[in-house]
């Protein structure tokens, strides 16, 4: 009996008996293992917007799969989030359900491969690691949200292969493996709906085959497969969706433009030559050079070789037909939100389906060393890249290292206060975050619930705490390090978070001492005692590099020369690469007689580069001047 043989008769649309299950037990062992390595039992992120729906519906099944559904009708999807949040499961239950979708794809793969060349053991072998090492998912096994919708949609579109490819089917059209595909794509699709494009792409390829070689039942079938599925979508994103068919992650809207080329040309470098052009929270940064440099020459090296040999064949196999269209496909969808918005894990599909178009396509050893090639490529990413920086995995990290500092040591306080880490992303992590009418959650109120002992609830604004349990902080909750939280009393929270506190001692001078000679000072003046004389006309700022100033507290010692009350600004510019602003911390108080401190404590935004520390009137139209002694930070 052959390889092929042994995962069930070539007869039947999907593969059945024993080889098969023996596959999926391998593939799912395997799949468990990389999961386990990451695992931890705090939900975060995305994972906590599925409860806080779960609550809003009054806790149903059936309450919650609607409004789950009021956002995109990812009916299969969504069906798995609202059992796990209506049943409150612990996160180990989504973790095996990723981990099962994960084996499927693997062995979907796998089947693929042995369906192509029977002796084909060392190729599979290759195959299953260049899919789990993919950098493009590396952060899957870290958030279930994304690794179950990514895992199960590519799972279900691969066994539609699968029952295409045994079925021959661009060969006979027959009724038994049509229905069969048609209910794969249709469960692709209802766990994601990019898979429209790509299920519209293979039914395309089998309409057009139908109408070159003059079969009826080609054509059929191509609208069939192509229509069915995206037409059900569409119609019922209609008739129950609060959002338009446009929008895209995290609520953004989806078009064509000039940005869309602009990403496909990022896209298509990342995916094929190794390149990781993007932003570092989104996709593991190259590693630094040389060997950036070496990974993309012999991964060129390697394409080229691949492509040649595979054109030199010249018969194209069905399969890779519906591979290559179902990858451009995808990648056109990933390309949709521009640059502005780029994730890694919306190649991963594109990338597995590539890896086993590279395994089924050309000589044997040629594939060999493109899947070999494909592979170093992605171990060097992890080894010597910065996946780290993602962030789902650094979520995941703050949430576990929060949820264990208050699991593990009694928290001086009931309502606490998180201050210290980076805007957005700790707010998304505390499970905040908006999608549409009806959709949107407060961060802190499902994490407390479900991560926190009983009665200790954490918030990242003060008026959150105020809204949901009528109460202020009593206690803060800050980052001293990666992976260390410190508690802060209540006295000590409102220091950090109140603009006037007082007199700081060891504060690091900012621009110099004392002659504020590295500022640049517009139509200001410093008087022999050091101190700056600011007026509504003039305005002075330094530029400082975000690592001193993160996670800190800035400084101005002022005082009012005009015996009342002058409003002034505490005010820090974010800058990134090139200059480029992203956004402004101000906070306005009231500057007094006599010399007072006032503080603003920082959290720079993602992607920032600098600071531009600003001395300024709070407007234009003050008349009344300000002495500024210094301005400064916490050591």
């Amino acid at each position: 009996m052959d390889r092929v043989e042994t995962i069930g008769s070539s007869d039947a649309p999907l593969p059945v008996g024993t080889g098969w299950w023996k596959l999926f037990a391998v593939a799912m062992l395997t799949s468990t293992t990389v999961h386990l390595l990451v695992f931890h039992p705090y939900y975060f992120g995305d994972e906590l917007f599925n409860f806080a729906m779960a609550d809003s519906s009054g806790g149903g099944f059936l309450e919650t799969f609607a409004k789950l559904n009021s956002y995109k009708p990812r009916l299969l999807f969504n069906g798995w989030w609202a059992l796990i949040s209506t049943a409150d499961l612990s996160r180990f239950t989504p973790m095996l359900i990723s981990a099962a979708f994960l084996a499927a794809t693997l062995a979907a793969a796998c089947v693929l491969v042995q369906w192509r060349d029977r002796k084909a053991f060392l190729l599979q072998i290759v195959l299953v690691l260049v899919i789990v090492t993919c950098r493009f998912g590396a952060m899957l096994p870290f958030d279930y949200v994304a690794s179950i919708i990514e895992f199960s949609s590519l799972a279900f579109f691969l066994f539609g292969l699968v029952v295409l490819t045994r079925a021959h089917f661009l060969e006979q059209a027959r009724m038994k493996p049509g229905l069969l595909a048609l209910a794969l794509f249709a469960a692709a699709i209802f766990s994601h709906e990019r898979y429209v494009a790509a299920v519209l792409a293979v039914g395309g390829v089998i309409g057009l085959m139908g109408l070159l070689r003059r079969r009826p039942e080609g054509m059929a079938w191509g609208v069939i497969l192509g229509g069915l599925g995206p037409l059900a979508f569409v119609a019922l994103s209609k008739m129950i969706s609060v959002v338009s068919l446009s929008t895209g992650t995290a609520g953004l809207s989806v078009t064509l433009g000039h940005d869309t080329l602009k990403a496909a040309g990022i896209y298509l470098g990342n995916l094929f030559l190794a390149t990781s052009q993007g932003h570092s929270w989104f996709f593991a940064k190259l590693p630094a050079e040389p060997l950036s440099t070496w990974l993309v020459a012999i991964t060129g090296v390697a394409l080229l070789g691949w492509s040649v040999d595979a054109v030199r064949r010249r018969k194209c196999s069905d399969l890779s037909l519906y591979l290559f269209v179902s990858m451009l496909a995808l990648l056109m969808i990933a390309c949709l939100p521009g640059t502005g918005r780029q994730e890694a894990r919306w190649l991963f599909p594109a990338f597995v389906l590539f890896a086993v178009m590279v395994a089924t396509h050309g000589t044997a050893w040629v594939r060999l060393v493109m899947l070999g090639t494909m592979l170093v490529a992605n171990v060097a990413f992890l080894q010597y890249g910065s996946p780290e920086k993602i962030y789902n995995i650094v979520a995941s990290s703050q949430a576990r290292d929060l949820s264990l500092a208050l699991n593990h040591v009694k928290a001086p306080g009931a309502v606490g206060l998180l201050i210290g880490e980076r805007e957005p992303d700790v707010s998304w992590m505390l499970g905040g975050g908006g999608f549409g009418p009806g959709l949107s959650t407060t961060p802190g109120v499902q994490f407390s619930r479900i991560n926190l002992p009983e009665g200790v609830h954490v918030f990242r604004a003060v008026d959150d705490a105020k809204a949901q349990l009528g109460l202020e902080p009593d206690f803060g909750v800050k980052a001293v390090g990666s992976g260390s939280y410190a508690f802060m009393t209540q006295r000590e929270l409102r220091s950090a978070t109140t603009a006037d506190v007082p007199p700081l001692t060891a504060l690091h001078r900012l621009g110099g001492d004392g002659a504020w000679q590295e500022w640049t000072l517009r139509g200001l003046a410093t008087e022999a005692t050091g101190e700056l004389y600011l007026t509504a006309d003039a305005d002075g700022f330094l530029r400082v590099p975000v690592q001193q100033l993160e996670g800190r507290r800035l400084v101005y010692r002022m005082s009012s020369l005009s015996g009342r009350p002058v409003q002034a600004r505490l005010q820090v510019n974010w800058m990134a690469e090139s200059d480029r602003f992203l956004s402004a911390a101000i906070q306005v108080v009231d500057v007094g007689e006599g010399g007072k401190d006032y503080a603003m404590f920082l959290a720079p935004p993602v992607g920032a580069k600098d600071g531009l520390v600003y001395v300024t009137l709070a407007a234009s139209n003050v008349t009344s001047n300000v002495h500024v002694e210094f301005v400064g930070i916490e050591p």
